[in-house]
């Protein structure tokens, strides 16, 4: 068969791993796609390898299988396509796969992580809002104060939540952005 022949005169030694043994010594040739650029290494018919598997050429360099796909050619099976990535290629998908970021900015009354429960503790929310409020130095100290303890007897279930309840507050809050964000965050993180 002229793909033997072929396979022969150019192909390279390459060993199959499975599980961490050594399963065929065998011969390979890497190539790539035109179309579409995905390296592979064409194999001759019979060969047993398959996705998960890895390659090994006689440099050493290490090839992850990924994919497999038997080419055709008039009808007769010419060669097993191996689809592989390189060792660093594997080893930078693994890393990026086992690592998680968050990229946090503000975030009052946010749940932040991978758990599947949260305690959003409102307390700290409002003692933290009480702290800020104490160091200020604002004339409307005092009214902050008393929209605070307002907010305070809302979550604790004194005051029912109702439209226009903060309205005599709207002043205050209109000088104050970062305590009328606060507050609206403290109020939907304990709505929802």
């Amino acid at each position: 068969m002229l793909m033997d022949t072929f396979f022969q005169s150019h192909g390279i030694k390459m060993e199959i791993e499975r599980n961490g043994e050594v399963i065929e010594d065998t011969i390979g040739l890497p190539n790539h796609e035109k179309s579409t650029g995905k390296a592979y290494i064409g194999f001759r018919p019979g060969t047993d390898v398959t996705a998960g598997d890895i390659v090994i050429n006689q440099s050493g360099d290490r090839f992850y299988i990924v994919d497999t796909e038997s080419s055709y050619f008039q009808k007769q099976l010419q060669q097993i396509k191996a689809y592989s990535i390189s060792e660093r290629e594997y080893l930078s998908q693994k890393q990026q796969s086992q690592s998680t970021v968050f990229n946090i900015g503000t975030a009052y009354g946010s749940v932040i992580g991978t758990a599947n429960t949260a305690t959003i503790n409102y307390q700290s929310s409002i003692e933290e809002l009480r702290n800020r409020v104490s160091n200020d130095t604002s004339p409307d100290r005092e009214q902050m104060d008393r929209l605070l303890d307002l907010l305070q007897m809302v979550i604790d279930n004194q005051v029912p939540a109702q439209k226009g309840l903060f309205a005599k507050f709207s002043a205050v809050m209109e000088k104050h952005s970062w305590l009328s964000s606060a507050v609206a965050s403290t109020l939907l993180s304990w709505l929802t």
